[in-house]
């Protein structure tokens, strides 16, 4: 993980895909962090080592290293499980958070996200009410600006803070950890004002990563609502007598 730069090329997905990094939402190498290690019956001599607070990849799901179990089965290169066999806390110098484009990467065979869950969920919860939002989809919506700034202009240099978070990140950050203090009924009218950009940034995401099916519904659209004009232009009229 130390080696890795801006612009590297890492295997983001079970069928081989390879991505570059646009960014590193966090990079700090001389710092100490406490990391769990987490051993799989498929990678002993190299188990897994990341935050309580970031995200691996379960089947389907992205939970928090926190949340996982031994015995849960966590996914591989090349799509195969591998069982959860020791989790331990260990002492380790280097913070480090690629971010690519997917929103993932394998780290010592094992399907990791780019990003964290910032409550020990791995779904946005307000108040007692636990949302559909999964946080990986979050994430990955809200970083939609960076990514396509990085996609068309290749950021080969980044700035970051003096704790090596990167300033793409560093407000964000502020303003969701300021929220998730706040009680339910706020949480949940900042997420109603917030709404319309998360809908803005889903559909551009669909028309950006999708443009042919993007451009079959709005002909599927535009056609229909031509033909529910057509149909009200030759509808006959009744005479009343």
């Amino acid at each position: 993980m130390t080696d890795l730069q801006l612009g590297d090329e890492i295997l983001v997905d079970e069928s081989g895909v390879f991505e570059p990094i646009y960014s590193f939402g966090h990079r700090d190498r001389l710092s100490l962090g406490e990391f769990l290690q987490i051993s799989t019956d498929k990678n002993v001599l190299d188990p897994l080592e990341l935050s309580e607070t970031h995200m691996v990849s379960a089947g389907r799901r992205f939970l928090p290293a926190s949340m996982v179990q031994i015995g849960d089965k966590l996914t591989m290169a090349g799509g195969e499980e591998a069982r959860v066999t020791s989790i331990k806390k260990v002492v380790q110098k280097g913070l480090y958070a690629p971010f690519t484009s997917s929103g993932t990467l394998f780290v010592n065979g094992v399907k990791a996200s780019s990003y964290v869950s910032f409550q020990d969920s791995e779904v946005l919860k307000i108040g007692n009410y636990r949302t559909p939002l999964s946080f990986q989809g979050l994430a990955q919506t809200f970083q939609l600006p960076h990514r396509m700034t990085c996609h068309y202009l290749t950021c080969l240099t980044e700035d970051y803070t003096t704790t090596g978070i990167s300033q793409w990140v560093y407000r964000p950050l502020l303003f969701t950890h300021w929220w998730l203090r706040q009680n339910g009924v706020i949480m949940f009218w900042v997420l109603l004002l917030v709404l319309p950009f998360l809908l803005l940034m889903l559909t551009t995401e669909v028309v950006w990563q999708h443009p042919t099916i993007a451009m079959v519904l709005i002909l599927t659209f535009v056609l229909h609502k031509n033909l529910l004009i057509r149909r009200q232009k030759i509808q006959p009229t009744m005479a009343v007598v």
